[in-house]
């Protein structure tokens, strides 16, 4: 293990973009290389500092802009590949070393493909009508991932030579996206806007050994609001619910030799705020 290193690195990107009829249309492609920098184990309380090699990331990605009916319709949509070499995990344990750890995965991919769309519904017979919608399908697995550190689902006993090659990367949902009602109406000097919008998330790991004592099962959320403006003074009253099912789900965990430390989400919430522009 070196005592000191330093990062060096070249991080280029290479866009094309392609306009290939006569409106705002847009074909792209790009490549991309990363890099994080290398870490140190240095919060272990009794072991001595590791060292973690640095992450390089090779990025691809293809996508489209465009307009359609008539410009009521705008559609983002793109397709993309990342191939990550020493992806840096984490892990905690009182055997480890007694404080948060970090380690390598060798090698880590993540494809997928994300969208949205905004459209005016029916514009021609209903003023300020509008649907947005936006998603990510995501397959993000470990490639290769032997002597890896992390907790045996069977035993719940931690362990530094596990193999989680091909299990799911954490907290990489396959489908999460939003969809959502707005209704504008203009009144003279005044704005009247009315929301609501559902969110989807298909739930995900937070353990690299995809432990289901460790996962967040899938969860929708639901939300609304109420604006008014008055224009000429640029004063805005807002009125919003979010998790309107009041659904229960988790932010985070931290996963220890004694099981999991969950951090629940925040319930049903109300509020208003008041903004004042000038």
């Amino acid at each position: 293990m070196p005592n000191r290193s330093t990062t060096h690195g070249l991080s280029p990107k290479v866009t094309i973009d392609i306009h290939p009829f006569q409106d705002e249309t847009l074909l792209f492609a790009s490549f991309q290389r990363a890099k994080k920098a290398h870490a140190y184990n240095a919060f272990a309380v009794y072991l001595p500092p590791q060292y973690i090699r640095p992450e390089d990331t090779t990025a691809y990605e293809i996508g489209l802009r465009t307009p359609l009916f008539n410009g009521t319709t705008r559609l983002n949509l793109a397709g993309f590949y990342y191939r990550i070499k020493d992806l840096q995990t984490q892990y905690v344990s009182l055997i480890s070393g007694g404080a948060l750890a970090f380690e390598n995965a060798p090698l880590a991919t993540s494809k997928g493909v994300d969208f949205d769309i905004t459209s005016e519904l029916f514009p021609e017979t209903i003023e300020g009508f509008a649907v947005s919608l936006n998603g990510a399908y995501l397959d993000a697995k470990f490639g290769s991932y032997p002597n890896a550190a992390g907790y045996d689902p069977q035993t719940g006993l931690f362990s530094p030579n596990n193999d989680f090659s091909g299990n799911r990367q954490t907290r990489t949902p396959k489908f999460s996206g939003t969809i959502a009602f707005t209704k504008l109406w203009t009144l003279g000097n005044n704005e009247v806007e009315l929301g609501a919008d559902y969110y989807r998330n298909t739930g995900f790991f937070y353990s690299a050994s995809n432990d289901p004592n460790y996962e967040q099962s899938g969860y929708g959320l639901l939300g609304a609001f109420l604006r008014y403006e008055f224009v000429p003074w640029k004063v805005q009253v807002r009125t919003y619910g979010k998790n309107l099912l009041n659904k229960t789900y988790t932010q985070g965990v931290i996963s220890t030799d004694f099981g999991g430390v969950f951090s629940i989400a925040a319930p049903r919430e109300f509020g208003v705020t008041l903004s004042w522009k000038f």
